[in-house]
């Protein structure tokens, strides 16, 4: 958003732009298997008739919303109510690292033992997004 000149309009009240910005966060709450079908008939449809929006959403479409993208609804829609949500990977991250501590002051070997748990997560998770493209493409 940054890039194409849209995070001005996003923190407008009133601004078309700003409520469509805005309500495509609300995909990442929907199941996976939901999140292309309303982008295509409910934001595509409803489009603002601006240049970098539609920019914006291409780049939305080729990297997060196709089956075949680098990112599919699979690795980032969830939809249950007991999940912890956060906005960002970077606050998902930070609660994760939070949950594998028991006071506010644990010394560094602590943070050591936590380490390796969080990279083979991360390895597992890049791993999947991986055989899933390749399962596509074969």
């Amino acid at each position: 958003m940054q890039s194409l000149g849209l995070s001005k309009q996003y923190g407008k009240k009133d601004s078309e732009v700003s409520q469509f910005l805005k309500n495509i966060c609300g995909l990442s709450l929907l199941p996976p298997a939901e999140v292309c079908d309303c982008f295509a008939l409910e934001f595509l449809f409803n489009l603002p008739n601006d240049k970098r929006v539609e920019q914006f959403c291409d780049y939305l479409l080729e990297n997060y919303i196709d089956a075949d993208s680098t990112f599919p609804p699979p690795v980032w829609s969830e939809c249950s109510a007991s999940s912890l949500r956060t906005i960002t990977v970077c606050e998902s991250f930070h609660a994760d690292i939070n949950a594998l501590f028991y006071s506010a002051y644990s010394s560094i070997f602590v943070l050591l033992s936590a380490l390796p748990k969080i990279q083979n997560e991360t390895y597992i998770k890049m791993r999947s997004v991986t055989k899933r493209r390749l399962k596509k493409i074969s």
